[in-house]
């Protein structure tokens, strides 16, 4: 899957602003902007920004997640690609 959603200062691109999206697609993007799975036991996985240091937590599903719980993980995603 490829993201093209424009560039920020900071270098990583902005999260996709879709309306729904499952836990693999989103996964799937932070791995792209250099984001490193750490640790994935149960239902949710942990990415790791090793810029940073900060964590993002996806639930990994292949249901489709939306509303404040897209709004959470966006918002994480942010904190974790501020420098």
């Amino acid at each position: 899957m490829v993201y093209n959603m424009g560039d920020t200062n900071s270098g990583y691109m902005t999260f996709p602003s879709k309306k729904v999206m499952s836990g693999k697609s989103i996964g799937s993007f932070l791995a792209s902007q250099g984001f490193v799975r750490t640790s994935g036991k149960g239902s949710h996985a942990k990415y790791k920004n090793p810029l940073t240091g900060k964590i993002v937590s996806v639930p990994m599903s292949n249901d489709n997640i939306s509303g404040w719980l897209l709004a959470k993980i966006r918002r994480e995603y942010e904190k974790a690609t501020r420098r």
